[in-house]
């Protein structure tokens, strides 16, 4: 605590010694962290709102603002930037797809909600300006690790009381889902379903957790406990492609450790059989307390197989049997819970035929002008709320396949960058985290619309100040 106090009052005397354009730099920094804190915590973000105006807007609007002097003293580097460059022609092609969308008489409620959307990449020049040093960079993966494991910590405890409490799930019901911040329902009187919007934040921290770890000479519980959290509460979303997106992460974090950290290879083993023994003790001591077959309808729902009982929950049945003096049992699962979560399993039947529908007519809009697509605001005829859900092919749909490359390029030249200079990428560990979760995010958005919106979006501006970041080190002779 001491020298947590320390370190505050150190950066207070820097704050109030530094000159006018640094302290609206560091104030501009601070409500950043805030706002990433918002993001990795707050799902939709409506929890504290006034009127239209979220909290969210509110900090993402004054870190806009005291970023300006930072921005406008270097100007000339920040807008001849490549990435800023590609972001600025991907903008003024947008605007040109919004006029063709309007002139063509669109849904103008989905082509409001298509500029609302993407309005958010404001924030890479802000983020590339302001998250200019290492130190603010590994500041901000900390920040969306707190908030990130709180979230998974809410999950497990909402998760635990609707397990233990009689109609848990009426005393919670409304409060989350008109909170904005996701959705719960139950699959059966024993399995509920909580899926959060910032879930995709949760996958970034298991990429943070693992390159945290990577920094360090033996195995650390903390990143074990980490990732083993968040990794939980997303198993608890029951979503296939919030699934999708932590093993992409996993993947790619793997894949990375083998090309740039061959020297951590004995250790980071280690880890991954360490966290996995406590991700399955975590998940099977709670599937005994509850007789909740998690791992299983978490399989079943993915890969429309028969559901069937873990061989923990069976031998909680046979326990049950002993206790009561009928015997041990065959161990099966009661028929009201098979009944329940086969009918959560229809249920996943009707959705699927309702995003078969909604692909097949988005497939047909894009055939109709695949090159610069249909302007603003088209959308799938069979979806009445406009809400299209797949990322790829509504971008395809609106703006066709030169705006899905234009959206890319930045990712793409921040990767193949990158790449050329791996030797100080790979000393550059929380940016190695970070774009993991980044390829989560792009992952994930074949399904839902994460990447068109304030979640992916300010994602993908952290990872774009990545570069200048490492360019600015090299310099220094930092790295």
């Amino acid at each position: 605590m001491s020298s947590f106090s320390e370190k505050i009052n150190k950066e207070t005397k820097q704050f109030k010694v530094a000159s006018w354009g640094e302290k609206a730099s560091i104030l501009s920094f601070v409500f950043l962290a805030l706002f990433f804190f918002d993001c990795s915590l707050l799902g939709g973000g409506k929890i504290l709102a006034v009127g239209p105006l979220t909290s969210r807007m509110a900090l993402a609007g004054l870190a806009i603002c005291f970023s300006l002097p930072e921005i406008f003293k270097n100007f000339k580097k920040w807008i001849t930037h490549p990435i800023n460059l590609m972001v600025i022609a991907f903008v003024l092609y947008f605007s040109f797809s919004a006029v063709r969308g309007y002139l063509a008489n669109n849904r103008m409620d989905v082509l409001i909600s298509d500029v609302k959307g993407f309005m958010w990449l404001v924030l890479v020049p802000v983020v590339m300006a302001v998250v200019n040093s290492k130190k603010r960079f590994e500041t901000l993966l900390t920040v969306i690790a707190v908030g990130s494991v709180c979230q998974a910590i809410f999950v497990i405890c909402l998760n635990w009381f609707c397990a233990i409490v009689p109609d848990g799930i009426n005393y919670v019901y409304y409060p989350v889902m008109n909170s904005s911040i996701g959705t719960i329902s139950n699959i059966s009187h024993i399995v509920f379903r909580i899926f959060m919007k910032s879930s995709p934040y949760m996958a970034l921290t298991c990429g943070i957790a693992i390159y945290r770890q990577i920094k360090e000479e033996k195995v650390s519980f903390k990143y074990v406990a980490i990732f083993v959290l968040c990794a939980f509460a997303l198993l608890l979303s029951f979503t296939r492609s919030i699934y999708g997106c932590i093993f992409v992460v996993l993947g790619s974090a793997i894949a990375l450790i083998v090309l740039l950290h061959k020297d951590k290879l004995k250790l980071m083993l280690k880890y991954f059989c360490i966290t996995l023994a406590v991700f399955l003790a975590f998940t099977y001591v709670q599937e005994f307390a509850f007789k909740a077959n998690y791992m299983n309808f978490a399989i079943s729902r993915t890969f429309n197989v028969k559901i069937v009982n873990s061989p923990v929950v069976k031998f909680r049945y046979i326990v049950e049997g002993w206790l009561s003096g009928s015997g041990a049992g065959s161990g099966d699962m009661g028929e009201l819970e098979e009944l329940e979560q086969e009918k959560y399993l229809s249920i996943t039947d009707e959705s699927d035929n309702i995003r078969a529908k909604t692909k097949a007519d988005l497939r047909a809009l894009i055939a109709k002008n695949p090159i610069i697509g249909n302007g603003l605001g088209a959308s799938a005829a069979s979806r009445e709320d406009g809400l299209d859900e797949y990322f790829y092919l509504d971008v395809l749909a609106r703006m066709g396949i030169i705006g899905l490359i234009l959206y890319i390029l930045p990712f793409a030249y921040l990767t193949f960058k990158l790449f050329l200079k791996r030797e100080l990428f790979a000393k550059f560990t929380d940016a190695n985290g970070a774009m993991c979760g980044m390829l989560g995010f792009w992952a994930v958005s074949w399904f839902n619309p994460w990447m068109n919106a304030v979640l992916g979006i300010a994602c993908y501006a952290l990872c774009c100040s990545v570069l200048p970041i490492i360019k600015d080190n090299e310099s220094k002779g930092d790295f």
